[in-house]
C-alpha cells in the first residue's frame, strides 16, 4: 500500500512544476533587461524547488567566465573565497558538464560532500547540504549558470524529479538570455561613453581588493547596479581573477577573460593576468608545469582528482591585475553574432562585411557564389532584425546612434545578503 495522499501529493508536484514551465517559457518569451528575467524565473521556481541561496550568472559564451552575477549569498564578505573556491573546484564545475542538464554535489561526490574543496572549505559552514547546477549553454555558447543551494530541510538533498524540472527549463533559458544579450545591441549608446578613463584593480591571490584607478568605482556601478550608498562590489573582476587561478590550478583551461555589458549597447572586455613579471603559485604565469604535477585534476599533485586549489601552492600568493576596456571590434561582431544565433558562416560574412567587403569580395573571399551571398545575408538580416547592411553593422559595431541609424563606423581595432545589484 502507497502512503496516504501519495497518488494526489505526486498530481499536484506535477501540475506545479507544469505551471512553473509555462510561466518560465513565457518570461524567456518576453525577454528584456537580462537581470530582471533572472529575478522573475528565481520567483517562479522558488515555491516549485525549495532553495536556500542562489546564485544565477551570466557568462561570456565563448569563455563562460561569469560576468553579472544576480545572488543571495549569506555573508557579501565571503563573496570573493567564494567565487575563487568555485572556479578552483573542478568537481561539478558548471563548464565540465552537460549543457543543459541539472547536477548536484552530492551527486558528483557520491553522497560525501567533504571532497568538494567549495564545500568543505565554506558551504559546510553554511550547513549546505546539497548544490544543484543548471548549465545554460546551446551551440552558439555558454550565456550563464544557475547555481542553488539546499541547507537541510525536509528533503536536504535535490531529488531526481527536481532535477528533471530544472533540466527541463534549460531550453528556454537559454534562449531567454541569449536574446536578451542579443537585444543590448539595438539600443543607441549615449552621448559620452561610459568607459571614459583606464580601469585597473588590483587583487591578492585570495581575491582582496588591494587598490584601483580613480575612476573604477564609477565604472563597476554600471557594470552592477549598486545603492548610492554601498561600496560596488566588483564580481566580473572576481571571475576572471579566479578564472585565472583556476588555470593554474588545472581545473578549467579557458582563458582568464570575459566580455559584460557596461552601460546600453557598450560592452567591455575584463582581463586577468599576474602582476609584471610575478610568478604564479606553479612557478610560471598561467602554468601548471611543476615536478609531479600534470597541472589536471586527477595529477600526481591533484591524488584525488578534484582540483583542490592546495595541488598549486598557496592560493593567497602573488598579486593579479585586471584590466578593463572596450571590447575590440573582432569581439564585439563575434560577440553580436552568436547572441543573435548565427552561424558559423554567417558570423564570418558578418566580420567580413565590417571590414569593408561588398558582395563581389564576399562571394571571391568565401568561395560562393553571389547568389549565395545574398542568402546568407538574408539569414543574418532575419536573425537580426536588421533590414540593411548600415544598421546591421552599426548594431555590431556600436555605432547606432538612434533608431535606425546608424552612425560612423570606428576605427578598427542564513540571513541571506543579496549581491548589490542583485
Amino acid at each position: 500500500m502507497g502512503v496516504p495522499g501519495g497518488r494526489a501529493y505526486a498530481d499536484g508536484m506535477a501540475t506545479r512544476a507544469a505551471t512553473t514551465a509555462r510561466r518560465v517559457a513565457e518570461l524567456c518569451r518576453r525577454g528584456g533587461d537580462s537581470r530582471v528575467l533572472r529575478a522573475a524565473v528565481l520567483a517562479e521556481v522558488r515555491p516549485a524547488i525549495a532553495f536556500d541561496a542562489y546564485a544565477f550568472l551570466m557568462t561570456d559564451p565563448e569563455t563562460r567566465v561569469g560576468t553579472a552575477p544576480l545572488a543571495e549569498v549569506p555573508e557579501i564578505a565571503k563573496l570573493p573565497e567564494l567565487i575563487r573556491l568555485r572556479y578552483t573546484s573542478a568537481i561539478n564545475r558548471w563548464t565540465a558538464l552537460d549543457p543543459g542538464r541539472c547536477a548536484t554535489l552530492a551527486g558528483a561526490t557520491g553522497g560525501d560532500l567533504s571532497r568538494s574543496p567549495l564545500w568543505r572549505e565554506l558551504l559546510s559552514g553554511y550547513g549546505v547540504t546539497d548544490l544543484a547546477t543548471l548549465p545554460l549553454a546551446d551551440q552558439f555558447g555558454c550565456w550563464g549558470f544557475l547555481d542553488l543551494w539546499r541547507c537541510g530541510g525536509q528533503e536536504p538533498r535535490f531529488t531526481p524529479a527536481e532535477q528533471a524540472r530544472l533540466t527541463s527549463l534549460a531550453p528556454d533559458l537559454t534562449a531567454g538570455l541569449r536574446a536578451a544579450q542579443a537585444g543590448t545591441f539595438a539600443e543607441p549608446p549615449g552621448p559620452v561613453s561610459a568607459l571614459d578613463a583606464p580601469v585597473v584593480l588590483l587583487l591578492s591571490g585570495r581575491l582582496a581588493l588591494l587598490d584601483q584607478t580613480p575612476r573604477t568605482d564609477a565604472h563597476l556601478r554600471l557594470l552592477l547596479p549598486t545603492s548610492p550608498g554601498a561600496a560596488p562590489v566588483p564580481a566580473a573582476a572576481f571571475n576572471v581573477a579566479a578564472q585565472l587561478l583556476a588555470v593554474e590550478a588545472g581545473a578549467d583551461d579557458g582563458p582568464p577573460t570575459a566580455r559584460a555589458q557596461l552601460a546600453g549597447p557598450e560592452w567591455i572586455s575584463l582581463r586577468a593576468a599576474r602582476l609584471g613579471g610575478q610568478q604564479g603559485s606553479t612557478g610560471q604565469p598561467g602554468s601548471t608545469d611543476r615536478p609531479g604535477s600534470t597541472g589536471k585534476p586527477g595529477g600526481a599533485g591533484d591524488p584525488d582528482g578534484m582540483g583542490r586549489p592546495g595541488s598549486t601552492g598557496e592560493p593567497g600568493s602573488g598579486r593579479i591585475a585586471v584590466t578593463v576596456e572596450p571590447v575590440a571590434p573582432a569581439g564585439r561582431i563575434e560577440l553580436y553574432g552568436r547572441a543573435c544565433g548565427l552561424t558559423g558562416r554567417e558570423r564570418e560574412l558578418l566580420h567580413r562585411l565590417a571590414r569593408g567587403a561588398d558582395t563581389r569580395q564576399l562571394a571571391r573571399e568565401m568561395r560562393l557564389s553571389p547568389h549565395t551571398v545574398q542568402d546568407h545575408l538574408k539569414s543574418v538580416f532575419a536573425k537580426t532584425g536588421s533590414g540593411t547592411r548600415g544598421i546591421l553593422l552599426a548594431r555590431a559595431l556600436g555605432t547606432l546612434r538612434g533608431p535606425g541609424e546608424p552612425g560612423p563606423r570606428p576605427a578598427p581595432g542564513p540571513r541571506l545578503q543579496p549581491v548589490p545589484g542583485g
